[in-house]
């Protein structure tokens, strides 16, 4: 019979001493002993770690307060490892350790480490003005955010060097930004596994922020070093982007009198015509800045237009000039997301109502919010679809993350093929064939873990991907995809919020792809996406755009290699609904409330 080391009972229970490095304790659980509890002291707040490990039958842990209330449980079932990360500030606890076949072994491993940094921007390290500085910390599970907060007294160039991780023998990944004065991202480094992260940039005077975030699936967590400076005296700084952003764009008004603009797009037929989606089911065309009496699409007998429900999008294939096929997307009467095929007439300025063919209905059958709606043709020939949760607060059915479930997801299909009725999928889909072998994943899926992506699009020249995914109660972020891109991201939704853990989520953050630029709430509150601008103005020249449908913000990102240069460049007092691109890859923008479209245009 194995030896029972451990108290019983909390007036029994066993003391131990937590440190910065992990502890192991052994012992048997169960039959006659059904609970081990182990007391211990911490006297500053610390992260606290404990896996509990080499379980011979199922057991569970629990943490308790020093009055013995349940502060956090892990109950994994059968065998597999129990964990509890968290922050804990000065006091009194106790672990309890609970199994019911008899004599079952568990080893349990523990650390503590203190927490310097901040975890939030309102308690960010102060580091003072800057010159040079080094800050040593330990980031993890149970602390996967260090914020320190720096001033600039002068326009300087400035790096910022993470490294010094450890890796303790499982995956270890940290991630380096650098923040505004509001918590917005200016750049991010994120380099995959325990390599060096860096970011050098100019800055102008004001309050800046560095963000430590940790990734992967090490138990422990890892120490780093976090050194700031002045370039001032670095003999070879990084490569910037050739050219800057402007330091603000206009809206040149073009046309008034829609109602509720959803979506504008060109056909890419010649004829310069641009096409404005309203929400209450038709498309109307704007020829030589005139709109036409007549819509080119009415299918308002056949959807819901309330709230975020209604006609959202319209798309062109490549050889819609001699097809006279196109695609829309909207909410049909029972709430659920169509996509359907729809015939031109013989007058090219009129589609046949008629003629609808529905290529796919997602149902949407419990909340009418986050139908995302945006549809695109890739350069591929294949039709993109962007795809919402589901609605309802935290994605309560967790869709995005549903392998099974196409809400909360970008879909690629074959539309187009000879003899296809509705759709066929890609082979070179992520999840198709020998690449899923479990048919674990819906062969449609191109890319998951998105909320509500409002506005994807490609840049017409390098045909890379960008996806705007409004956030839930604290971020909006723009992600990312390489045109190189075998498919196959998971944007991070419902685990991630931008690149913070959203409602403290626990699951593994591994292979999860961050955003190249996120926003908090207090700069705005509903992202809108945009388009890269390929027109004729040098100065916009691979600029990509986006804005804020809640307060009427637009910002430019440009991308050189891995760097990323985000700014805002207009406060408007429009509600940005949407973005469009005409064949000449200028750029407009939709006043959702007033009815107006704008041409984006520089300020000089």
């Amino acid at each position: 019979m194995a030896l029972d080391t451990v108290g019983n009972s909390i007036q029994q229970a066993t003391q131990i001493r937590l440190t910065a490095q992990p502890k192991g304790f052994r012992d048997t659980v169960g039959g006659t002993d059904r609970n081990d509890f182990y007391r211990f002291r911490v006297s500053q707040r610390r992260s606290f770690n404990l896996v509990l490990q080499g379980l011979s039958a199922n057991a569970n842990v629990q943490l308790l307060s020093r009055d013995g209330n349940l502060l956090q449980a892990s109950a994994n079932p059968g065998t597999q490892n129990e964990t509890i990360f968290r922050a804990l500030n000065a006091g009194v606890f106790y672990i309890r350790v609970r199994g019911q076949k008899a004599e079952t072994r568990y080893n349990l491993r523990l650390s503590a480490v203190p927490d310097q940094a901040g975890e939030t921007l309102a308690n960010a390290r102060d580091l003072g003005v800057l010159g040079t500085v080094t800050a040593t910390d330990w980031l993890g599970n149970s602390d996967p955010d260090d914020f320190y907060r720096f001033q600039v007294t002068e326009a300087v160039g400035v790096n910022l060097l993470l490294d010094g991780l450890s890796n303790t023998g499982s995956n270890i990944n940290s991630d380096l930004q650098l923040l505004d004065s509001l918590g917005g991202l200016i750049q991010a480094s994120a380099t995959v596994g325990n390599a060096a992260e860096s970011i050098q940039t100019t800055l102008a005077v004001g309050t800046y922020y560095a963000r430590v975030l940790f990734s992967g699936t090490a138990e422990w967590g890892s120490n780093y070093r976090l050194q700031i400076s002045t370039t001032a005296s670095s003999p070879n700084p990084l490569p910037r982007p050739p050219a800057a952003l402007p330091n603000s764009v206009n809206l040149r008004p073009v046309i008034e009198g829609f109602s509720e603009p959803t979506h504008i797009t060109n056909a890419g037929d010649g004829s310069d015509r641009l096409f404005v989606v309203q929400k209450g089911g038709t498309i109307q065309i704007l020829k030589n800045g005139a709109a036409l009496p007549t819509a080119f699409l009415d299918i308002g007998d056949r959807l819901i237009n309330e709230g975020e429900q209604g006609l959202l999008s319209v798309a062109f294939p490549q050889n819609y000039e001699t097809t006279g096929d196109f695609y829309v997307y909207y909410t049909n009467t029972n709430g659920d997301n169509v996509v359907s095929r729809f015939q031109t007439s013989a007058n090219a300025d009129r589609a046949i109502a008629s003629s609808e063919q529905i290529v796919l209905t997602i149902p949407h059958p419990i909340e009418t919010n986050h139908n995302g709606g945006q549809l695109t043709f890739g350069a591929d020939g294949y039709l993109y679809i962007a795809t919402g949760d589901g609605g309802g607060s935290g994605d309560p059915a967790n869709n995005a993350q549903n392998p099974r479930s196409l809400l909360g997801k970008i879909l690629r299909l074959d539309v187009g093929s000879a003899g296809v009725a509705t759709y066929t999928v890609p082979s070179s889909n992520p999840f198709v064939g020998s690449q899923d072998p479990t048919d674990l994943y819906r062969d449609e899926i191109w890319a998951l873990g998105l909320r509500n992506p409002w506005r994807i699009s490609f840049d017409r020249l390098t045909q890379d991907l960008y996806i705007a995914d409004v956030g839930q109660n604290a971020f909006e972020e723009v992600n990312f995809q390489p045109a190189s891109s075998s498919g196959g991201e998971n944007y991070g939704w419902k685990i991630l919020e931008a690149s913070t853990r959203y409602n403290n989520s626990t699951a593994s953050t591994e292979g999860l792809v961050l955003p190249v630029a996120e926003y908090p709430h207090a700069q705005g509150r509903s992202i809108t996406g945009g388009y890269v601008y390929r027109g004729s103005d040098p100065t916009l020249q691979g600029i990509y755009f986006y804005g804020d449908f809640v307060n009427g913000k637009l910002w430019g990102l440009r991308r050189e290699g891995n760097l990323w240069e985000n700014k805002l460049l207009l406060d408007s007092a429009y509600g940005i609904s949407t973005f469009g691109e005409d064949e000449a890859g200028n750029l407009y923008v939709a006043d959702y409330f007033g009815g107006g479209i704008y041409q984006l245009s520089s300020s000089t």
